[in-house]
């Protein structure tokens, strides 16, 4: 049984990114045939792929990731399925953060079902709950908390302004039991002052041989 499980989209040239935003383009610019060495030219937006939205990302004056404290992109954490978000009990949260799945992302390399507002929707009111409970992070399987093109980014706000940091385009959440803690590691690249970045997203589910270690 797998207990590190990875829940971050491949980076690739051409991939599906969210409508109006920068491709990606990777370019091989060195070849160790003539040049020795090998080096990659990388170029894409700040929310390419599994990324994670720091509260600059909408927020005027917002905190960018370089003023975030490191330990806001990872803990402990809790799989929810969408469907059954009205079983949890919300008050005295133990957690720091909840990983919501719709099941959204098996549709990701079909990039005109996956950014339709076909997809799920992030209920406010379980927003709101859950940004009053204090978590440090919240995640989804959809390519955006909000669906495109609405004017009043209500989920987005609602967690930013609480300094909640948001991952989108999350996968592999089939491969997380629901409602058992595990740990969620999501850690940016470090650049200054930039409103989101790619991650590397991993949970780690508990094990007796790693314990409580992260």
């Amino acid at each position: 049984m797998d207990i590190i499980i990875d829940l971050s989209h491949p980076i690739y040239d051409g991939m599906p990114c969210y409508p109006g935003d920068p491709g990606v383009r990777i370019e091989r610019v060195k070849q160790i045939g003539k040049d020795r060495v090998n080096v990659t030219e990388i170029s894409m937006g700040s929310h390419t792929g599994t990324h994670l939205d720091a509260p600059s990302h909408m927020i005027k004056n917002g905190n960018s990731l370089d003023k975030t404290d490191i330990s806001w992109f990872c803990g402990r954490a809790i799989k929810i399925d969408i469907s059954r978000y009205t079983e949890y009990d919300l008050r005295d949260f133990p957690y720091d953060g909840v990983i919501i799945e719709t099941g959204w992302w098996a549709h990701f390399n079909n990039p005109t079902r996956y950014f339709s507002n076909e997809r799920p929707s992030i209920p406010t009111s379980f927003a709101q709950s859950l940004a009053a409970t204090g978590i440090k992070f919240f995640g989804c399987d959809l390519p955006s908390v909000d669906q495109s093109g609405v004017q009043d980014k209500i989920i987005h706000l609602t967690f930013l302004n609480k300094n909640i940091i948001i991952y989108e385009n999350l996968t592999n959440l089939d491969k997380i039991p629901e409602g058992i803690p595990f740990t969620f590691i999501g850690f940016p690249l470090n650049i200054y002052d930039i409103d989101g970045s790619p991650v590397r997203a991993v949970g780690i589910k508990d094990d007796p041989i790693i314990g409580d270690r992260f």
